[in-house]
């Protein structure tokens, strides 16, 4: 195996994580709660939501901005698959951006 980056978990973290193992139901629980509020106070903002994964936050951030067919988003190359993947799904019309 090639690791790419260590980890940078702490006690703290780790009875954070076994706590939701415990738990055993990972969305939509208080820690989720507990999270969003703290980041919501911490940015200043009206609201703050957690997702799952970054696709999922693009997938958000694309239908709030009222983003869809026949808009217009520049983009980076596809080399990462996700995103772009997002892109196509959203009936947008992508504008690849080379530098």
């Amino acid at each position: 195996m090639i690791k790419v980056s260590q980890g940078c978990l702490g006690e703290e973290e780790i009875k954070e994580v076994l706590s939701a193992f415990e738990y055993g139901y990972f969305g939509l629980a208080a820690k989720v709660d507990k999270f969003e509020q703290a980041l919501k106070n911490y940015l200043g903002a009206s609201f703050a939501i957690a997702t799952n994964s970054g696709t999922n936050a693009m997938h958000l951030a694309l239908d709030a901005l009222g983003i869809g067919k026949g808009d217009e988003v520049i983009s980076y190359p596809p080399s990462h698959s996700l995103p772009h993947c997002k892109l196509s799904d959203s009936d947008v019309d992508r504008v690849i951006m080379y530098s």
